[in-house]
């Protein structure tokens, strides 16, 4: 049992020391001091404009960004999206979202005009496309009975 024992040792020690790589020395021996040492020379002083902050400040201030202006164009997203999903061939919908977020960006920059312009853009469009939705199912009824009436009094 012992000599088992001894030949799993001699195995697993095998197995150890192959994943073990050594690069040896370096090739000029190891770095004096126990370190790398100072750089070479010839470095010199860094140029003008390299090193550390100009001597006059920090420069001038630089203009500050509009404030966002507070308009809700939330509910114009919402109503363009439900009239893209319920008047599917009609693109009043997709152009209701898109000044609806034409709004939205003109809210962020602080251009409170342009924003209620697109905001109201984007609800004209939407009530467009829902008045042509409603109107559509109207003109196909009566263009039906209209041909049918024509047709009972022809024949």
């Amino acid at each position: 049992m012992a000599g088992l024992a001894h030949e799993i040792a001699q195995f697993v020690a095998g197995w150890a020391t192959l994943g073990a790589v050594s690069f040896g020395q370096p090739p000029h021996g190891p770095p004096p001091h126990g370190g790398f040492g100072p750089p070479p020379q010839g470095y010199g002083v860094p140029p003008q404009g390299y090193g550390g902050p100009p001597q006059h400040g920090f420069g001038p201030p630089v203009a500050a960004t509009p404030p966002a202006v507070q308009i809700n164009t939330d509910l114009a997203l919402i109503v363009g999206l439900v009239v893209a999903m319920f008047c599917g061939c009609l693109p009043g919908g997709l152009f209701a979202v898109y000044f609806a977020d034409q709004a939205k960006k003109a809210a962020r920059r602080g251009d409170a005009v342009e924003a209620n312009a697109k905001l109201r853009l984007s609800y004209i469009v939407s009530g467009v496309s829902v008045g042509i939705l409603c109107l559509l199912p109207c003109l196909y009824f009566a263009f039906v009975f209209l041909v049918a009436g024509a047709g009972a009094i022809a024949g």
